[in-house]
Protein backbone atom coordinates (compact mmCIF):
# COMPACT_ATOMS: atom_id res chain seq x y z
CA UNK A 1 0.00 0.00 0.00
CA UNK A 2 1.22 3.75 -1.11
CA UNK A 3 1.51 6.41 2.00
CA UNK A 4 0.21 9.16 0.04
CA UNK A 5 1.65 11.32 2.79
CA UNK A 6 5.18 11.12 1.99
CA UNK A 7 4.64 12.12 -1.90
CA UNK A 8 4.97 15.08 -2.90
CA UNK A 9 3.00 16.65 -6.06
CA UNK A 10 3.61 19.34 -8.21
CA UNK A 11 1.10 21.18 -10.63
CA UNK A 12 2.38 21.34 -13.83
CA UNK A 13 0.73 22.15 -17.21
CA UNK A 14 2.99 20.17 -19.08
CA UNK A 15 4.00 16.79 -18.55
CA UNK A 16 6.25 14.18 -20.88
CA UNK A 17 5.70 13.75 -24.15
CA UNK A 18 3.54 17.79 -24.15
CA UNK A 19 4.19 19.57 -27.49
CA UNK A 20 5.38 22.92 -26.88
CA UNK A 21 6.83 25.99 -28.52
CA UNK A 22 10.05 26.56 -26.53
CA UNK A 23 12.50 29.65 -26.73
CA UNK A 24 15.87 29.88 -25.86
CA UNK A 25 17.77 33.12 -25.48
CA UNK A 26 19.40 34.03 -28.58
CA UNK A 27 16.75 31.82 -30.70
CA UNK A 28 13.17 32.48 -31.97
CA UNK A 29 10.36 30.47 -31.01
CA UNK A 30 10.92 26.54 -31.92
CA UNK A 31 8.69 23.41 -31.99
CA UNK A 32 9.45 20.93 -29.42
CA UNK A 33 8.53 18.03 -26.67
CA UNK A 34 8.80 17.86 -23.11
CA UNK A 35 11.30 14.66 -22.66
CA UNK A 36 12.92 13.50 -19.40
CA UNK A 37 16.89 14.63 -19.27
CA UNK A 38 18.95 11.47 -19.51
CA UNK A 39 21.12 13.01 -16.99
CA UNK A 40 19.18 13.16 -14.15
CA UNK A 41 15.55 11.06 -15.26
CA UNK A 42 13.26 14.18 -14.35
CA UNK A 43 11.64 16.88 -17.02
CA UNK A 44 11.01 19.48 -14.62
CA UNK A 45 12.79 21.35 -12.29
CA UNK A 46 10.89 23.49 -9.20
CA UNK A 47 11.42 26.38 -6.85
CA UNK A 48 10.94 25.91 -2.90
CA UNK A 49 7.43 26.24 -3.29
CA UNK A 50 6.81 23.14 -5.54
CA UNK A 51 6.52 25.62 -8.69
CA UNK A 52 7.79 24.28 -11.98
CA UNK A 53 10.58 26.75 -12.99
CA UNK A 54 12.28 24.77 -15.80
CA UNK A 55 11.29 22.00 -19.07
CA UNK A 56 13.48 20.02 -20.01
CA UNK A 57 12.81 19.96 -24.32
CA UNK A 58 13.81 18.26 -26.72
CA UNK A 59 13.57 20.46 -30.35
CA UNK A 60 12.49 19.29 -33.47
CA UNK A 61 14.37 19.21 -36.32
CA UNK A 62 17.45 17.86 -38.51
CA UNK A 63 19.88 17.61 -35.24
CA UNK A 64 18.70 16.27 -32.09
CA UNK A 65 18.63 19.62 -29.77
CA UNK A 66 17.76 19.59 -26.00
CA UNK A 67 18.21 22.13 -23.58
CA UNK A 68 16.33 23.58 -19.48
CA UNK A 69 14.07 26.31 -20.91
CA UNK A 70 12.77 28.70 -18.04
CA UNK A 71 9.02 28.45 -17.52
CA UNK A 72 8.37 31.39 -19.45
CA UNK A 73 9.78 30.59 -22.89
CA UNK A 74 7.60 27.69 -22.60
CA UNK A 75 3.93 28.28 -24.57
CA UNK A 76 1.30 24.86 -25.59
CA UNK A 77 1.54 24.13 -28.85
CA UNK A 78 -1.66 23.58 -30.73
CA UNK A 79 -2.78 22.58 -34.54
CA UNK A 80 -4.44 26.49 -34.55
CA UNK A 81 -1.63 28.40 -33.72
CA UNK A 82 0.18 30.86 -36.34
CA UNK A 83 3.26 31.17 -36.27
CA UNK A 84 2.98 35.23 -35.85
CA UNK A 85 2.21 35.55 -32.85
CA UNK A 86 5.96 33.75 -31.85
CA UNK A 87 7.53 37.11 -33.18
CA UNK A 88 10.44 37.42 -35.75
CA UNK A 89 12.34 34.24 -37.41
CA UNK A 90 15.09 35.54 -38.73
CA UNK A 91 18.63 34.21 -37.30
CA UNK A 92 21.98 35.60 -38.56
CA UNK A 93 19.61 36.95 -41.97
CA UNK A 94 17.80 33.01 -42.31
CA UNK A 95 14.28 33.36 -41.79
CA UNK A 96 12.68 30.10 -40.21
CA UNK A 97 8.90 30.99 -41.01
CA UNK A 98 8.74 28.32 -43.39
CA UNK A 99 10.96 25.79 -41.36
CA UNK A 100 8.83 26.13 -38.37
CA UNK A 101 5.40 25.76 -40.31
CA UNK A 102 6.14 22.69 -41.61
Amino acid sequence: EVDWSELEFVDTPYIEGSLVWARMSGYPWWPAMVEEDPDDESYYETDNKQKPVRYHVVFFGEKVSRAWIPERSVRPFTAQDDVDHLGPLVIDGKNYKKRVRA
